[in-house]
Formats: C-alpha cells, sequence, structure tokens
C-alpha cells in the first residue's frame, strides 16, 4: 500500500486489498454495507481526499471517491465483487 501497489499478501490466504467504493455502497454507514456479513471480509480503513482513516466505526459514512482498504481471501474479493460491483 506504502509504495502504490494494490495487492499485498499478508500470510496464506489473507491479503490486503484496495478498492474504490462501489456505487451501491456510496453514503450508506460501514454498518448498513453488509461487506462483513456478506463477504467475511474485514475493512481495515478508508482513504479518503489523501486522508487515511483507520479509526473506522459502524458509523462511518462510505463516501463516494473514497477506496476502502479490505483485509481477505480472494474468494471473498470475488463475493465482494459478486454482491457490490457488478450490476
Amino acid at each position: 500500500l506504502l509504495r502504490g501497489y494494490e495487492l499485498v499478501v499478508l500470510g496464506e490466504g489473507v491479503e490486503l486489498f484496495s478498492i474504490p467504493v462501489p456505487k451501491p455502497l456510496q453514503g450508506k454507514r460501514l454498518s448498513q454495507s453488509g461487506i462483513g456479513s456478506g463477504t467475511g471480509m474485514s475493512v481495515v480503513a478508508m482513504e479518503h481526499e489523501a486522508h487515511l482513516v483507520t479509526h473506522l466505526t459502524g458509523e462511518t459514512i462510505l463516501a463516494p471517491g473514497a477506496t476502502l482498504l479490505m483485509l481477505g481471501s480472494l474468494e471473498q474479493r470475488r463475493r465482494f465483487a459478486d454482491l457490490f460491483e457488478k450490476g
């Protein structure tokens, strides 16, 4: 992430993904997004307007133009794409 790479391998099967907030999630609270329950991925930070926010709560708004940093497996990443990015 620090060097601009999109994918960082943290351990066997666990990776850090950098994903722009998909349109269906824009403006929603993190607790309303269904990311965790629907995919099993964990949102660990959000980059918005050149600021990296690491203290996220259920009330955090998923802003248009922001990028989510999430931990998960490739299968969880595919599930995220199926649920939120295809349409």
